[in-house]
């Protein structure tokens, strides 16, 4: 029994990282920081720089592929190098980034070349919504033949960043910053071989020159690009009909009703919530029982009181007397009762973790000939309830499943539905 109950509080604790949420973030490749070093035939590096430890990186070749460890540099922030065994001339490599504690995953690639080290900074996107905004069509601009011309601007503080897709038809220009009424003014360009993307396209198109049905999805991933502040969601936009000598202009900008996060209310004191549930159990001894639990938590611990019974009570705390003989009917029932409290703690939105002791019984009652009803000792259980479990919210409605035992002699699995309801906090300008 002892066994069954650590198997079930190990498969509990399992399933954190699981309900913890996603967070978002993007991998972009710092094509101004690609640089060449001294390094045996048929190798390069690639360098992902994050502000923390908390990814595992994989190479599509990690057969072959050397990875190292995290390593925090001078600037305060974590790198992780990854040696490629590459074949003569230009290999691709595709790595995968998965974030820990989560269910994020994104994915980089990149083209290299004896001797090259890329480098690849991980940002995190969770945070204002950015819309794209394309300015009317002007008169052709002074390009070249088989090129055309993306141009970002923005008003927008902090380092505006581009995803780029997985092909190498474009040049990327970081526009110096400039001043207009006062405020600083920055933009991108990115310059596209339109002959290097019209050879591309002829390989999903049809007889009728348009995208094969079965390629649009892919043709959509390899023309998309992605724009994103280090604390903003990402907006995209498709180049997949751009044309030589075109000029697109996007303005970047926080959707309506967005503020910019330097201007957003700051918190003063955290929210709280109250939560309550109507929780159901059961045992394979067999036995079942219901109840409630109630209880209040801030931003990481709280509290909680539950209450459980079957609500049978005929001979309930009391035992056949060993010195005395009696018939049975065979009927027979079992009893329930448990009071309990605990603590909350909240790892991670939208999970947290319950634990709780308390007042446990537990009996199995048999009915005499005469009516009355009796505990047998052997199968009566007085003493402590134990239980741990995890709660799972979102907005107003929680879940939640545990473990309870009593005296470490009985198993049982309770689930509950209910809700839960924030405290507003207090904010200040």
């Amino acid at each position: 029994m002892q066994k069954q109950y650590l198997f079930i509080l190990i498969f509990l604790f399992a399933q954190i990282p699981f309900l913890s949420g996603q967070e978002s973030f993007q991998v972009v490749e710092q094509t101004d920081r690609q640089t060449h070093r001294e390094m045996p035939a048929d190798r390069a590096m690639v360098v992902f720089i994050a502000s923390s430890p908390d990814y595992t990186i994989q190479s599509g070749k990690d057969s072959i592929d050397d990875s190292g460890k995290w390593e925090k540099n001078g600037q305060g922030l974590y790198e992780f190098q990854i040696v490629l065994n590459i074949s003569k001339g230009a290999t691709k490599r595709v790595f995968t980034v998965y974030k820990s504690g989560t269910l994020s995953v994104e994915t980089a690639s990149g083209l290299f070349k004896q001797g090259e080290v890329h480098y690849y900074n991980i940002v995190k996107t969770k945070g204002s919504k950015i819309i794209l905004t394309r300015q009317p069509k002007k008169e052709k601009p002074h390009l070249v033949e088989n090129e055309a011309c993306i141009e970002l601007v923005t008003f927008i503080e902090g380092n505006l960043e581009i995803k780029s897709p997985p092909f190498l038809c474009y040049q990327i220009v970081k526009k110096q910053k400039i001043t207009v009424n006062d405020k600083s003014l920055q933009g991108i360009d990115i310059f596209i071989n339109t002959e290097c993307l019209d050879s591309i396209r002829k390989q999903y198109v049809n007889r009728g020159n348009n995208i094969k049905n079965k390629y649009l999805e892919e043709w959509r991933n390899i023309t998309t690009f992605s724009v994103f502040f280090d604390n903003s969601d990402s907006a995209s936009f498709e180049i997949g009909d751009i044309q030589q000598r075109d000029r697109w202009v996007y303005d970047v900008s926080y959707a309506s009703g967005q503020a910019s996060p330097e201007s957003s209310p700051k918190e003063l004191t955290i929210s709280s919530t109250t939560f309550f549930t109507l929780n159901g159990s059961y045992s394979f001894m067999p036995f079942w029982s219901c109840g409630f639990k109630v209880g209040h938590m801030k931003k990481v611990v709280g509290w909680y009181v539950s209450s459980m019974s079957n609500f049978n009570f005929k001979g309930a705390f009391r035992p056949f007397a060993e010195s005395e003989q009696y018939d049975l009917t065979g009927k027979s029932k079992t009893t329930r009762i448990s009071v309990m409290g605990g603590i909350v703690i909240r790892p991670a939105k939208p999970v947290a973790i319950h634990a709780g002791v308390g007042f446990g019984y537990f009996a199995q009652t048999f009915e005499t000939q005469t009516g009355e009803w009796h505990s047998l000792p052997q199968k009566t259980y007085l003493g402590a309830d134990v239980a741990l479990g995890l709660a799972f919210h979102i907005k107003a409605f929680m879940l939640s499943v545990e473990a309870v035992t009593t005296n470490f002699k009985t198993i049982e699995m309770k689930a509950g539905v209910g809700f839960a309801l924030p405290t507003p906090a207090k904010h200040r300008k």
